[in-house]
């Protein structure tokens, strides 16, 4: 019996199924419906479907756990060209941007620290890098301003 369980156990570790739970974030849709999605899961239903994912996920608020995989500075903005975010990259497919200049939300952070998310949903858009995580003005487009509505929160 206890062969039988140390093979059990071995090809566990061997396949990988151990210790690679994937983080899943909840997220409130635009219907208001409550649901748990991977950053994996959300960049699929946007490569597939963007008109989808506009629809259902631009603007829905997101909540998740997330371990740190790369803190960056000095992103320019698409549109202006004007507005610099800073970004810290999550191992769990998601990428959080914030105004640039909030070192006091970033400058202690590194790799593999671990944080609690609780923002919207910019964009698929670049999903190999991670979904794009922003405040958002829900009606009528992008508003920066509410960006300092994220809230970044270190967990031990």
């Amino acid at each position: 019996m206890k062969k039988i369980i140390l093979m059990i156990c071995l090809l566990f570790l061997v396949t990988g199924c151990v210790g690679k739970k994937m983080s899943k974030a909840t997220i409130t849709n635009n219907d208001g419906d409550t649901e748990t999605l991977s950053g994996k899961e959300l960049c699929n239903i946007y490569n597939e479907n963007e008109a989808k994912f506009k629809k259902n996920y631009v603007g829905s608020k997101i909540i998740f756990d997330g371990t740190v995989k790369k803190v960056n500075s000095y992103f320019y903005s698409a549109p202006d060209k004007k507005t610099i975010f800073d970004s810290i990259e999550f191992n769990e497919g998601f990428i959080v941007y914030i105004q640039h200049n909030q070192y006091e939300l970033i400058s202690d952070l590194s790799k593999g620290d671990k944080l609690h998310i609780e923002s919207n949903i910019y964009s698929g858009f670049g999903c190999s890098s991670g979904i794009d995580i922003r405040g958002t003005d829900k009606v009528g487009g992008y508003d920066y301003s509410t960006l300092n509505k994220t809230i970044i929160e270190k967990i031990d």
